[in-house]
């Protein structure tokens, strides 16, 4: 449950925003049925923004993590545009040490969206960041060059125009040796759970705890606004994947190390199971993509490192 961001104040100011997200979090939330996590966005710059999640409706620490933020991002947000990368990146230290020290790991997440958009490498904390958006209602940020996604799920022309250098690719912080989860978030502010994107988790009850543990241990996976699943079983040397869609599958892909490496040819109406393994096992990461319903809908696993 949120409103667009922290940072904002055209909706009320922001101690009473955060006092309803909480408010309302709660008035929502009946474990084992149906969880309502008190949640946040910041933008306080144009490549700061993040997603956060919250395990507990507080608003004194949620007002005194905006505070901080605010304090610390004051003379970056001025001159952000006048650094050089490396300056940049000494930066944000203490954008992330604020986290660090105000917020505890398994019960909460700070992580970055549509970064194909709007995004800097140096925001990636890799001791810290968990999870990357990789699909958004801007589209998806899973890789730079689009010309083969279909083109309902490409990141909209008016969003991925612009500097490349201000943007980033779920691949690209791969390929660097980050390991991130990934994860689905609409950014519609349309008051519509599960609407443009979705994050599937793999959790133990149906509690904010377990999900957000779920999230925080990458046991998780994101789609376009589809209720698909993925399971990825590990069998020996091999894995046994089995993707039953939540409409027609249209393709299914392995991607390693950022390549596609293999698609089955076994796809039946909604589900598709095969085995895969790699030639070169403890070495690099692979991940599952399916697209569905004539290429307006896709899902992707998070990743798995094979060491």
């Amino acid at each position: 449950i949120t409103d667009h961001g922290f940072g904002r104040n055209d909706r009320g100011t922001l101690a009473e925003r955060i006092k309803e997200i909480c408010r309302e979090a709660d008035r929502f939330n009946r474990p084992d049925r149906f969880i309502a996590i008190p949640a946040g966005e910041t933008h306080y710059m144009p490549l700061m923004h993040m997603n956060m999640y919250f395990e507990e409706s507080d608003p004194e620490k949620m007002l005194s993590l905006a505070g901080s933020i605010d304090r610390i991002t004051k003379d970056l947000r001025k001159n952000w545009k006048d650094m050089s990368p490396d300056e940049l990146a000494k930066g944000v230290i203490p954008y992330w040490d604020i986290f660090k020290q105000e917020i505890n790991d398994k019960h909460n997440l700070v992580f970055p969206h549509h970064t194909m958009w709007l995004g800097i490498k140096p925001f990636i904390d890799k001791d810290r960041t968990r999870v990357i958006e990789i699909y958004s209602v801007h589209g998806t940020s899973e890789i730079r060059d689009q010309s083969n996604t279909p083109e309902p799920l490409q990141m909209k022309p008016d969003r991925i125009k612009g500097d490349p250098d201000q943007k980033f690719s779920a691949r690209e912080i791969l390929n660097d040796g980050i390991r991130l989860g990934f994860v689905g978030g609409s950014d519609s502010h349309e008051g519509q759970a599960g609407y443009n994107a979705i994050t599937g988790v793999y959790a133990n009850a149906l509690t904010r705890n377990s999900i957000i543990s779920g999230i925080y241990d990458k046991e998780c996976y994101a789609t376009s606004s589809n209720r698909t699943l993925i399971i990825i079983e590990p069998e020996g040397s091999k894995y046994n994947i089995t993707v039953a869609g939540d409409g027609e599958l249209d393709l299914v892909e392995v991607i390693y190390n950022g390549e596609v490496v293999f698609k089955p040819d076994n796809i039946s109406g909604r589900t598709c199971t095969f085995d895969w393994s790699t030639n070169a096992p403890g070495s690099g990461y692979f991940y599952i993509k399916a697209i569905l319903e004539g290429g307006h809908e896709a899902a992707w696993s998070s990743p798995l490192w094979l060491d």
